[in-house]
């Protein structure tokens, strides 16, 4: 036994014997990144246990800058311990960090810079202390191992895919000093099935959750005031959008979202299922409001509506279902639909109201054109690519056209001379 316990002794200490400790400064060089570092923080590798233990007082250098050890080595960490008294991550501080699990940040620390654990595909949880004001552009971007993520009261701001492509995020709860989160930020976090946006956000920019195809409900506080237009594209799964019923600027009717005076249709959420009907109060059905809603069968659109926008029902049981040809929604000449013959003359229905953006795009096949005078309105690209159009007849009630989307044959006879030529 007592040879034994001298053998295992021995091969310990052989082992040790190939451990290395690596140090180096990683202290903020400033904004023209001069060296010597302006403040005094410190990185030690011990490479026995691969473990990076930060220390020092002041903000962290940005990885591309300053003395480091070799990346070789850095990529080899599986523990980050960062001691009190650093203020900052600096930017891609361990981007690529493959084989980190796990993450110590004090609450010392105020700022999480951009792409700071890029790629960080092995590291499964994260503390954020309350003491973090703001998380950077692609901080934790493809951390495909993060399952849950906790956003303390103290962050304002979550940057640009922040969060994106953490395909294993199941759960994230948003502090409520949060104010904006921007574009991409947690686009691509396909595990995530319900989101709640907390009353402090302002703003939601586009692919915020895009792809987002687990999700399948969010919930929007009342102080949300600008929701751009792709910010939840790509969520398929998503079946209801609600509106908190104080928010001054939008609201919800059976999961759809609306405006707050409920006069135009914003966005069907694409994962909804069966049938929609639009109230009567709806005039504006917004620019691809209804796209990729395909489990809709049915969508009742009433007269009221007097304006379409782009690809509003693009890829919806309801427009697949419609017969080649003119395709009518509510008082609104929505889209042609299929391949249109050559030489094809068209004319639109009396009581239509617009000429929706796009309606004929691409039809090589239309020659002539004439529009009543119930038409008020034609919509951008309407007559994009028509090559063959030859003759448009407009009536007296329009009052704004793309005129310069239509072919310049179709155009010369709706000029007044005056504007073909001016002799001096």
């Amino acid at each position: 036994m007592k040879k034994l316990f001298i053998l295992a002794a021995a091969l310990l200490l052989t082992c040790n014997a190939f451990a290395e400790i690596h140090t180096w400064d990683c202290g903020y060089c400033g904004e023209d990144y001069s060296c010597p570092p302006t403040n005094s923080v410190t990185a030690t590798l011990n490479t026995a246990d691969s473990t990076l233990t930060i220390t020092g007082t002041g903000a962290m250098a940005a990885y591309s800058t300053g003395p480091s050890a070799s990346r070789t080595s850095i990529n080899s960490i599986k523990t980050v311990v960062i001691n009190n008294g650093v203020t900052s991550i600096g930017r891609s501080a361990f981007s690529s960090c493959s084989s980190l699990t796990s993450i110590t940040i004090p609450n010392s620390v105020t700022s999480i810079g951009d792409a700071a654990f890029l790629y960080c595909s092995g590291l499964t949880e994260v503390t954020i202390p309350n003491s973090v004001t703001s998380i950077g552009s692609s901080a934790f971007s493809s951390c495909s191992g993060l399952t849950e993520v906790t956003i303390p009261n103290s962050v304002t701001s979550i940057g640009s895919s922040a969060f994106s492509s953490c395909s294993g995020l199941t759960s994230v709860t948003i502090g409520n000093s949060v104010t904006s989160i921007e574009s991409s930020a947690f686009s691509g976090c396909s595990g995530l099935t319900s989101v709640t946006i907390p009353n402090s956000v302002t703003s939601i920019e586009n692919f915020a959750f895009w792809g987002c195809s687990g999700l399948t409900s969010v919930t929007i506080g009342n102080s949300v005031t600008s929701i751009e237009e792709r910010a939840f594209e790509g969520c398929s799964g998503l079946t209801a959008i609600n509106v908190n019923n104080a928010n001054t600027r939008y609201s919800s009717i059976d999961g759809v979202f609306y405006n707050k005076a409920q006069d135009t249709v914003i966005l069907c959420p694409a994962g909804k299922q069966g049938s929609v009907t639009i109230p009567n109060s709806v005039t504006s059905i917004g620019n691809s409001a209804f796209i990729w809603c395909s489990g809709l069968t049915s969508i009742t659109i009433p007269n009221s509506v007097t304006s379409i926008g782009n690809y509003a029902f693009e890829g919806t049981a309801w427009y697949n279902n419609q017969p080649d040809g003119v395709v009518y929604a509510g008082k609104v000449l929505y889209k042609y639909k299929g391949t249109m013959p050559a030489n094809t003359s068209i004319t639109v229905q009396e009581g239509t109201l617009e000429i929706a953006g796009g309606a004929f795009s691409g039809c090589s096949g239309l020659t002539s054109v004439t529009i009543p005078n119930s038409v008020t309105s034609i919509g951008d690209m309407a007559f994009y690519y028509c090559r063959g159009l030859t003759s448009v007849t407009i009536g007296n009630s329009v009052t704004a056209l793309e005129i310069m989307l239509l072919p310049i044959a179709a155009v010369l006879p709706l000029l007044p001379t005056s504007t073909l030529c001016h002799k001096t």
